[in-house]
């Protein structure tokens, strides 16, 4: 009998960013960050607005109403929830490396972190526990590099056109323009991800795994 072999992302690969926690000491109003630790830029959301933060450190100092906790590194972006006047980030928790496809690595989604950017309130309780259901199921997968929502056919042709016109994959500035690259009728999370559809911040889509 076959047998199947997955492998734990995070003994091999590097969680992609880190998520802190921003409290405004006087509202207590919680405000997410986003970066890397090897880069200045960070990536602010708070009530569904985003912006970029040129230097976390100087961003820091100069806010010092503001508490900053690091709470946990993480591999990407799965989605935004609205509920009423509360809303929600899905955040990639864990995944597990399933293989690959033209050297790129396939990941699936093992466990989300579901983060509100307002004070948390039972009555949404069962809904975002329909969708940690949803993700329990393990059937969301998804690559850095490669682009799934494509045939196999149609990405080998992809690689040979990127290759004459030296462009990759390129995370650009509107929605429009970031999910023409993809065929949206197989992207499993576009959807949740609508509420971002007016951002014009290109820094966003670095941290969106489609």
């Amino acid at each position: 009998p076959w047998e199947i072999l997955m492998v734990d992302a995070r003994q091999i690969l590097q969680p992609k960013f880190l998520y802190t926690k921003e409290t405004d000491k006087q509202t207590s109003l919680e405000s997410m960050i986003l970066g890397y630790s090897n880069m200045k830029e960070a990536m602010r959301i708070s009530q569904g607005i985003t912006e970029l933060i040129p230097d976390i450190e100087e961003y820091k100092t100069e806010n010092s109403h503001l508490k900053f906790e690091p709470v946990k590194d993480l591999y990407g972006i799965f989605g935004f929830v609205k509920r009423e006047s509360r809303e929600y980030v899905l955040l990639i928790e864990e995944c597990s490396i399933m293989g690959q496809v033209l050297k790129a690595n396939v990941y699936r989604i093992d466990q989300i972190l579901v983060v509100p950017l307002q004070k948390d309130h039972v009555d949404d309780k069962q809904y975002l526990e329909h969708i940690e259901g949803l993700v329990k199921e393990k059937s969301f997968y998804f690559s850095y590099n490669y682009d799934m929502s494509r045939s196999l056919q149609q990405n080998v042709n992809g690689l040979v056109k990127k290759e004459e016109t030296q462009e990759g994959l390129q995370k650009k500035g509107s929605a429009e323009e970031f999910w023409s690259q993809f065929d949206c009728d197989f992207i499993f999370n576009r959807k949740l991800c609508t509420e971002w559809d007016q951002n014009t911040n290109q820094s966003l889509w670095q941290f969106i795994v489609p």
